[in-house]
Parts: structure tokens; sequence; C-alpha cells
């Protein structure tokens, strides 16, 4: 198998890898965390807690933290590690390549110690590099793809609530009056405290008529836009962990080649010598 060959198999069996490491960590995600956080979205008890949430401006880290889960950097953090142990193997592999076509016509045994260096500082030097890449990935660009995500989710869920809150506000005002107009009926002192608990009541039955419905028709809806959204990040972090070993690797394999190129080589000679009689 020629160099390039080589090259092009590894970083494949990379790329592969790569999918590998990250798809569990939102198929965790999409299996577990979504439902929990509709479940939390379409209750009355979710919208109230949303609608303070956007009242404090955190809503954003409130959706990160019920949708992807508090874990979700760390998870990203060991694929990450991961990731560039596979790397690391990979390039190894490829280096072991190298040398066959490179050391090929060499006497290995008198250049040993030479051609040790050179590999011990090409490794050492690869997992410098791939180790970077993880730590850039994981403190520079997963922040900026969860801030996108949770930014278009908490878009979305901001519109969906005020909507709600919106359409609630002549059913729930219509409710406090039938609540206020059903307390004269209760007869003597009792109408005090009568009529108030009615309409709180009726309030948060309207509430619980509101949110049911719109569970009810948009739930599935939201699910998949949020699992849309979900897989658009999911593809642009695997591609940007690509691109990023990609670069690398091809500049890893050139520049293994320049200093094997550059390596001084020793060869035997025979020192012939003439016998006089």
């Amino acid at each position: 198998m020629d160099i390039d060959t080589n090259l092009n198999k590894e970083l494949k069996e990379l790329y592969t890898e790569i999918d590998r490491k990250i798809d569990p960590i939102f198929e965790q995600i999409v299996n577990h965390n979504l439902d929990n956080f509709l479940d939390f979205h379409y209750s009355i008890i979710g919208e109230y807690t949303e609608l303070g949430a956007m009242a404090m401006g955190n809503i954003e880290k409130s959706i990160e933290q019920r949708l992807l889960g508090t874990d979700f950097i760390k998870k990203i953090e060991t694929a990450s590690i991961n990731i560039n142990k596979s790397y690391t193997k990979a390039a190894k592999s490829h280096l072991s390549n190298i040398n066959q076509f490179a050391f090929q016509d060499i006497d290995l045994e008198l250049n040993e110690e030479a051609i040790t260096l050179l590999n011990n500082g090409i490794i050492k030097n690869m997992k410098l590099q791939g180790g970077k890449i993880g730590i850039i990935i994981t403190a520079r660009i997963i922040p900026k793809i969860i801030q996108v995500m949770v930014t278009k989710l908490s878009t979305k869920a901001i519109t969906k609530v005020v909507l709600k809150a919106t359409g609630k506000t002549a059913a729930k005002a219509t409710a406090a009056s039938v609540g206020a107009t059903a307390g004269l009926s209760c007869a003597g002192i009792g109408a005090i405290v009568c009529s108030p608990v009615l309409a709180t009541i009726a309030w948060f039955a309207t509430d619980a008529i509101v949110v049911n419905t719109d569970e009810y028709l948009n739930r599935e809806d939201f699910r998949k836009e949020i699992i849309s959204l979900l897989d658009q990040q999911k593809e642009l972090l695997k591609q940007e962990y690509k691109n990023r070993y990609h670069h690398q690797f091809i500049k890893y394999s050139t520049q293994i080649q320049e200093e094997i190129h550059k390596l001084p080589v020793k060869k035997r000679e025979r020192i012939f010598k003439k016998m006089f009689n």
C-alpha cells in the first residue's frame, strides 16, 4: 500500500471513529433527555418556570441543562480524548507505513539510533498537536454550537409560551369573574374565602386546558424541530473534528516525509587492503 493510499485509509477510519464517539452523545439526548424536556415544557409548572426564566434572562441556560444535560460538556471532553487516541493510533500506523517505503533500501541496523530518535520526536509532536485540537474544539467550538442550539430552541420556546400566555389572558379574565360570581353564592362569612378559591381553581383549570391542548396539537412537531436542530449541530460538530484532524494529518504526513528526507543516512563502506607478499 503506497503512502497516499494508506493516508486516505487511515483518515477514513478516523472519520468513522469520530462518528462513533459523537453520535451516542446526541442519541442519549434524543432517547432520554428530549421527552423529559417536553414533559416539563408542556406542564403548568414548566410554563411558569420558563416564564420566570424569561423574566430573569436565563431561559437559555435552563433549556441547556434540561435538554442537553449538565454533563454534556464532560461527555464531549471524554469523546475528544478518545478521538485523539484514535488519531494517535492512526498516525502511528501511517508513520510505520512511511518508514517501510522510506527505509527499504537503508541499513536499518546502522541507522537504528537516528531513526528511533526521529520517530520518537515525530510521535511526541503528533500527540501534542492532536491534544491541542481536542482542547480547541471543547473550549471554543462546543460553546458556540451550544449557544446556537439553545438560542434557536429558546426562541421557539419563548414564542410558544408567549402565544399561550396571550391566548389565555381573556380566558383567565373570564375564569376569574366566574369564580368571583360563584363566590357570591357562598353563604355567610365563608364567601370571603370561597370567592378567591373558586377564582383560583378556575384560573389554573384554564391553564391546564390550554397547556394540554397545546401539547396535543404541537408536541410532536416541536419534538421533530428539536431533533432536526440537534442533528444539524451534531453534523457541524463532527465536521469540525474531521476538518481539523484532516488538516493536521496531512500536515503531519508531509512533515514526516520531509524530516526523513533530511535524515543523514549512514552507509557501510567496504575497505579493501592490498596484501603484499
